[in-house]
């Protein structure tokens, strides 16, 4: 039985180690050099009375040793890393997961500009480069300076971001960030792709499926932060906030209160309120719509189990009796190639005389001319809209030149329902979580495209 005071087989090896360092730095080692010694000898011992009394043995010190030349692999394997985020920079730095993954990846920044370019890009650049080979034959400038000078400052900025991202294995992109199969065929090692929001409709799934590329989303993740903007939008109609605003400041606060007395104005708890889907926001904003006193229906494709609709309070209605019943009708849907442009002229017209729509959705499922219409002709008596298509919204988009009469019918918000501070920190730990996931090969959650 080894004596309790004697010192691990492993302490002599330290030791040795410690006399190297001091070598190293022109320090002898020997008889005559006490004070290194004595040193090296106190360092070492000093360690592992450290580990005894931590119940230690040098087996353990060992372990360690090993762990962490383990973890020094994997940082250095996970450094040559990278990933390619489409968006605003600042937001991606601002709420990147301070963790040791997100931290060792390299990173490539493009503007939703950028990437659009850079989708337009490959066979624009690929054309070049087929005349400057003819060229390039008959004694011309090379390929090359064809192409240099074929291009502008912008796209040349944007190949050279590609070059640098062609090797990368992950890929986020903003939810409205367009990644197409060209963008997608530039970045052969790619492994991933992720909305950084519940939306990916702008992602080519089909393309990245073909080479087993995941597409992800964060699903849900927005839920309660959309409902409180759908809310908000719902309560802004029913109270006549930007009309009541614009008169406060005009200082015509009285008439126009005046005028709401006599024309009334309606609680949301007295609404009868129409979801179209039931997914995670239209959850959230039944449980809302509840505690507010509301009526709650809901179609979908299909009914909820009768259990779940106790849960949540709502009743299911065929599309029709939905939209002829209800006094406000909320899109809580996926963009689809069967839901864009679905609310129509012919959708609005079934829907009851001075209802209101909200759309905290997509832009797209909404026909922009047929709302139009509607507002402008009394069919409805309103809409509130986070979203509108296209994106970003331009100053000559039909719904900002309504006659004056129709003006105060709508209300819009900055397309900000899912961008919270909390949303964002939630969504970029997943996004980092599903890389992750990826680079291990694994299958991370919220895969959207099928494979």
């Amino acid at each position: 039985m080894r004596d309790k005071t004697s010192k691990p087989r492993c302490y002599k090896s330290y030791l040795d180690q410690i006399y190297d360092v001091f070598r190293s730095t022109g320090v002898t080692c020997n008889p005559q050099n006490s004070f290194a010694l004595v040193t090296a000898q106190g360092i070492c011992y000093n360690f592992f009375m450290e580990m005894k009394r931590a119940n230690n043995t040098g087996a353990h010190c060992a372990q360690m040793v090993r762990s962490e030349n383990r973890d020094d692999t994997n940082r250095k394997a996970v450094q040559t890393m990278k990933a390619v985020l489409i968006g605003n920079r600042e937001r991606f730095e601002k709420f990147c997961p301070d963790t040791p993954f997100a931290n060792a990846v390299e990173k490539v920044y493009l503007s939703l500009e950028q990437a659009r370019a850079a989708g337009e890009l490959s066979a624009d650049v690929y054309g070049k480069e087929t005349a400057s080979a003819d060229s390039r034959a008959a004694g011309e400038c090379s390929a090359d300076e064809r192409i240099e000078g074929a291009l502008s400052p912008e796209i040349l900025t944007v190949r050279k971001l590609l070059t640098e991202a062609r090797d990368a294995e992950f890929l986020a992109a903003d939810a409205i960030a367009q990644v197409s199969e060209s963008l997608i065929a530039q970045l052969p090692s790619l492994k991933i792709i992720h909305s950084e929001g519940v939306a990916y409709n702008g992602i080519d799934c089909g393309a990245a499926a073909k080479r087993n590329i995941y597409v992800c989303n964060n699903r849900g993740i927005n839920a309660d932060a959309v409902a409180e903007q759908t809310i908000l939008l719902m309560l802004g109609l029913l109270r006549g906030v930007t009309a009541g605003d614009a008169a406060v400041r005009a200082g015509k606060q009285i008439q126009r209160k005046e005028y709401m007395m006599v024309n009334g104005i309606r609680e949301l708890g007295e609404c009868r309120v129409g979801l179209i889907g039931f997914g995670d926001i239209a959850k959230a904003t039944a449980r809302r719509l509840t505690a507010f006193g509301c009526e709650v229906c809901y179609h979908a494709s299909h009914r909820k189990a009768p259990d779940l609709e106790a849960e949540y309070g709502v009743t299911w209605l065929e599309t029709e009796e939905l939209l002829k019943t209800c006094d406000i009708i909320s899109l809580h849907i996926p963009v689809t190639p069967e839901t864009t442009g679905m609310v129509n002229e012919e959708f609005l017209k079934k829907m009851r005389r001075g209802a209101f729509l909200i759309n905290t959705s997509r832009g797209e499922i909404v026909e922009n001319a047929a709302l139009c219409k509607a507002l402008t002709e009394g069919q409805i008596a309103g809409a509130g809209l986070d979203t509108v298509a296209p994106e970003p919204v331009a100053a000559d988009h039909p719904l900002l030149h309504l006659p004056a009469e129709a003006e105060g019918r709508l209300l819009f918000s900055p397309h900000i329902g899912g961008v919270t501070t909390g949303v964002f920190r939630k969504a970029h730990r997943s996004i980092w979580t599903a890389f992750e996931q990826a680079s291990r090969g694994e299958r991370p959650v919220n895969v959207v495209n099928g494979i």
